[in-house]
């Protein structure tokens, strides 16, 4: 194998839609079944919010009638914009999340009658929230609410109760701070696998550049695919692409929970904060 021919392999290889192309294909399945039901369910499947961009990006293009999408139990942390696109949907179920935000744009979901919202991270509500026509189940429980409640549009007062406290904020900011932790540990683990030196002060991106690098034979003779280089740097690109999105959401919601506990002056104790250290 040439070193042109290599660059272009590993190019090819890190392009970011043929990861995510490849994430749609392991959910052909399920999308297949929503044709026939109206059912996108995508339970417990560790979506992160680039994964459930693409899907919807998928549907949307392909004209597929969602009525029932059910997001349970995944990493998200807000729903992408275009969530406004599905005209057709009538339940959207994202309890079990980290959700922190959520896009103005679902106040477009006009037939929207069921959403879910329990088990996560929100501290506000779009306002568009209160527009929504069809809407007549509302489930807020256990976030980080501090108004007492929400008017809907057909005037239904909807009480905003069983809210998480500072003991609650303690005990999830510890679990993200250890997740950090450990992700950083695999992170570091499979770097020193695959190159024999620690990842130091370079991010995953660099050490992968620098791999590159440093491989490619640039006196531009034959390689072999099975050079030991090309397998390090596979494997690099695999840990890339894995790691791309999680790190970076863990951080920016370590980010939001100390946020609510400055904001609101709960102490966080000195055996959190050591985790992160």
């Amino acid at each position: 194998m040439t070193l042109s021919n290599i660059v272009s392999y590993i190019s090819s290889m890190r392009g970011h839609q043929s990861r995510k192309q490849s994430a749609i294909n392991k959910l052909l399945p399920r999308i297949e079944k929503c044709k026939r039901t109206g059912l996108l369910d995508l339970r417990n499947l560790n979506l992160n919010n680039s994964d459930v961009e693409e899907i919807l990006k998928y549907v949307t293009k392909k004209n597929i009638t969602v009525r029932t999408l059910d997001l349970r139990v995944n990493e998200l942390t807000t729903l992408p914009e275009s969530i406004g696109l599905l005209q057709d949907l009538k339940v959207l179920e994202l309890a079990h999340n980290q959700l922190t935000t959520l896009p103005e744009s679902i106040g477009l979901l006009q037939d929207l009658g069921r959403l879910g919202l329990a088990h996560n991270h929100l501290t506000t509500l779009p306002e568009s929230i209160g527009l929504l026509p069809s809407l007549i189940s509302l489930n807020l429980t256990r976030n980080y609410l501090t108004i007492a409640s929400i008017q809907l549009y057909n005037e239904r007062v909807v009480l905003i109760e069983n809210q998480k406290n500072e003991e609650d904020l303690i005990a999830e900011l510890q679990a993200e701070l250890q997740n950090e932790q450990n992700t950083k540990q695999i992170i570091d683990d499979k770097v020193r696998y695959y190159t024999g030196n620690p990842l130091g002060q370079l991010t995953l991106e660099e050490t992968f550049n620098h791999a590159v690098f440093n491989s490619l034979d640039q006196s531009k003779v034959p390689i072999n695919i099975d050079n030991k280089y090309i397998y390090s740097l596979i494997g690099l690109l695999k840990l890339e692409e894995k790691y791309q999105d999680e790190l970076p959401s863990i951080k920016r919601l370590i980010d939001h929970l100390q946020k609510i506990a400055s904001e609101r002056n709960w102490e966080i104790p000195d055996f959190v904060a050591e985790v992160a250290t």
